[in-house]
């Protein structure tokens, strides 16, 4: 009788023990499936916040982008011009050691809109700019190139002068003070007068004058607000630098 009664003590405590077992192994896995379902919680949460950091990224891009492009319109980061300053001749200069040697005086005829030496070579002419307060008046030709540059003026970027827009000018500063090399002394409220190849001469006033880095092109910008604008452009400091004189047209 004893045996048994210990017996079945024996089987009363192992089914305990089973029991708790089970238990215990039931709340282990509860508590692996909620650690389970929260780690991927959280992978969705730090993908999803992945996604949205990209979608940002590629949103802030794009506006500097298309900033750059309205600001800038098609000239990039190309420097402005390559006009530096050095001792060239004074108003004559040979473009090449076999071309005919041309002066600013025979391009500066007001009736012509283009030159043509006794060797072929042609210069268009868009222009002739004067700044009665410099004594500073030549010829812009159409096109922007090293070799042009050593002959007169030249039209760097924008719409033909006294169209609407900002037409800009390049010219070397040169030591001699020829060319744009008594530039950098206008002063705002300056006067600059502007004869396009039509023969009409507009009046511009300078309103604001700066000193620039070369790779920054935005005082090239076509974003006048309807005016009809030119923007004067030399180096200064050896080179390092650009100066610029932006102008207004207005009525006289």
């Amino acid at each position: 009788m004893n045996q048994i009664l210990c017996t079945d003590d024996f089987f009363e405590e192992r089914k305990k023990r089973e029991e708790a077992e089970v238990k215990k192994q039931k709340k282990t896995k509860h508590s692996t499936g909620t650690w389970k379902m929260s780690l991927k919680r959280m992978e969705m949460k730090t993908f999803a916040s992945i996604i949205i950091i990209c979608c940002i990224c590629l949103v802030f891009s794009y506006c500097i982008y298309a900033c750059g492009i309205i600001l800038n319109t098609d000239e990039g980061t190309e420097q402005l011009a390559v006009a530096t300053e050095s001792e060239k001749p004074e108003e004559e200069v040979k473009t090449e050691e076999k071309k005919e040697i041309v002066t600013t005086k025979q391009l500066i005829g007001l009736e012509k809109k283009e030159y043509t030496t006794s060797s072929g070579e042609t210069y268009k002419i868009s222009a002739i700019l004067n700044i009665p307060s410099l004594g500073i008046k030549y010829p812009v030709l159409s096109e922007n190139s090293e070799e042009l540059m050593t002959i007169s003026l030249n039209k760097y970027w924008g719409p033909e002068p006294n169209e609407e827009g900002n037409c800009c000018i390049v010219g070397h500063n040169y030591l001699n003070k020829t060319h744009f090399g008594k530039l950098p002394g206008i002063k705002i409220g300056d006067e600059v007068e502007i004869t396009d190849a039509t023969g009409r001469t507009l009046t511009y006033v300078v309103y604001e004058t700066d000193i620039i880095d070369p790779e920054d092109t935005t005082c090239t910008s076509q974003l006048t607000n309807g005016r009809t604008e030119i923007t004067l452009i030399t180096c200064a400091n050896g080179g390092a630098t650009r100066f610029i004189a932006k102008c207004v047209a207005i009525e006289k």
